[in-house]
Parts: structure tokens; C-alpha cells; sequence
């Protein structure tokens, strides 16, 4: 099923994988890459690990789709400590509380309710940052041997 015109301007920039036939063989031909243009003429693809572009006029291309992206490992942000006065709204905004729920705690039971929840597999922990000490931020550096 051949694209159409207007189905190529939203690759433009985007890692794509196009099916295509190039010119003079009877075979599809799949190549992964970054669409560096795109239009109604076709795509200029930078095909994945190759320095020379390639132009691939519209009547050739056969498909062409968004390339599958590898999924980056999450990792558990670092917040300060809860002080009174921010539990009820971090109650609601990082831990999904209900507004109607959260609204009729008070900020004490909002505090402890934080404190029974279990942070370990969660987006976020609570830590102290630590502080510098004067002298370490004003001690000479040891000098090099």
C-alpha cells in the first residue's frame, strides 16, 4: 500500500523505519534511520549507521513507520524530607491521592499517612541532602605528587 503525500511530513526528523523498491529491483528493501526531510516528494533518509543520505522518491516507498525506541530505565527521583504544611498537597500530586480524600485529612494525619507508605517502589524517597561543612567547602585542594 503506497503512502500518500500527505502521510510524510509527520516523519520528518523522526527515526523511522521505510519499506521501499529501490530503483531497477523487484524486491521491498527495509532500512532503519533518521528521516532528515520529508514531503510530498518523498523522504531523505540518513539510513542507521551509514554517513550518505538517501533519497527515496515517494512512488518507491511501500511503508513507512516510526522506528521502535529501546525504553530508558526509570530511576527513583530524590526529594527533601515532608515538612508540615506540604504533606496533604504531596499526598495529592506524587502519590495519587484522591482530592476528596486528601481534602478531609488534616495536615497531621496527611503527615503520617506519608509516613506509613512504603517508598521503596515508588517514583521518589525522601532523603536529607547533605551539607557541606565550611571548612570542607574552604579547605585547600592536597597538592598533587
Amino acid at each position: 500500500m503506497p503512502v500518500t503525500p500527505e502521510d510524510l511530513d509527520q516523519f520528518a526528523g523522526q527515526k523511522v523505519v521505510v519499506t521501499y523498491q529501490p530503483k531497477g529491483k523487484t524486491e521491498n528493501v527495509e532500512v532503519e534511520g533518521l528521516a532528515e526531510a520529508a514531503n510530498a516528494m518523498g523522504i531523505v533518509l540518513k539510513p542507521k549507521g551509514r554517513q550518505n543520505n538517501e533519497l527515496i522518491e515517494i512512488d518507491q516507498i511501500d511503508e513507512v513507520v516510526f522506528a521502535p525506541e529501546k525504553l530508558k530505565e526509570l530511576k527513583q527521583q530524590d526529594l527533601t524530607p515532608l515538612k508540615y504544611g506540604a504533606a496533604r498537597k504531596h499526598l495529592l500530586d506524587r502519590h495519587a491521592g484522591k482530592l476528596n480524600k486528601v481534602n478531609s485529612l488534616s495536615e497531621e494525619d496527611a503527615l503520617k499517612a506519608h509516613a506509613d507508605t512504603d517508598h521503596s517502589n515508588l517514583g521518589h524517597q525522601h532523603v536529607e541532602k547533605k551539607a557541606e561543612t565550611p571548612a570542607e567547602e574552604n579547605a585547600p585542594e592536597p597538592a598533587a605528587v
